[in-house]
């Protein structure tokens, strides 16, 4: 799933993630409302987030987009949504 040398996710894991991600996106917007990031959240690894857990989510991400940095090791940049762009 993740190119351990180079530090990226691998096509078909980039592909799943996607499919996941259109899936959770139930008013078809390109974004992940709260209700629907929790969503992915379940799909993708089975637990849901708490409403703090759900803002440092957010805020990572903005904090991503804000200092645009690529530290920063995030499904997140495969997903085709504006939210979702790093």
């Amino acid at each position: 799933m993740l190119h351990r040398l180079e530090k990226r996710l691998r096509p078909l894991c980039i592909r799943a993630l996607k499919r996941v991600f259109i899936m959770c996106d139930q008013d078809m917007d390109g974004a992940l409302k709260d209700a629907e990031l929790n969503d992915f959240q379940l799909v993708c690894f089975g637990l849901a987030l708490d409403a703090e857990e759900l803002q440092n989510v957010k805020q990572v991400h903005t904090d991503i987009r804000t200092n645009n940095t690529q530290d920063a090791v995030c499904v997140l940049h495969a997903c085709p949504s504006p939210l979702c762009t790093l």
